[in-house]
């Protein structure tokens, strides 16, 4: 679950395209890791993730919370 509004990428990296923004509370399943980055002196990797929809994409994990 998202902590807070994030974008949402087409790729691994901080610089790629930016294909929507994800609401704070939505609920995504992780379908794998990429690379670990730094972002706002947080370390994370990448997670790879689909949304309810089907969109499947990348977004920092740094910015993701647990689901309960």
């Amino acid at each position: 679950m998202l902590k807070e509004k994030i974008p949402f990428e087409n790729l691994l990296y901080s610089s790629s395209e930016i294909i929507t923004t994800m609401a704070a509370d939505t609920v995504v399943k992780i379908l794998g890791f990429g690379e670990t980055e730094a972002i706002d002196g947080t370390i994370s990797n990448w997670v790879q993730v689909e949304l309810n929809d089907g969109t499947t994409g990348w977004c920092f994990g740094g910015y993701l919370g647990e689901y309960n």
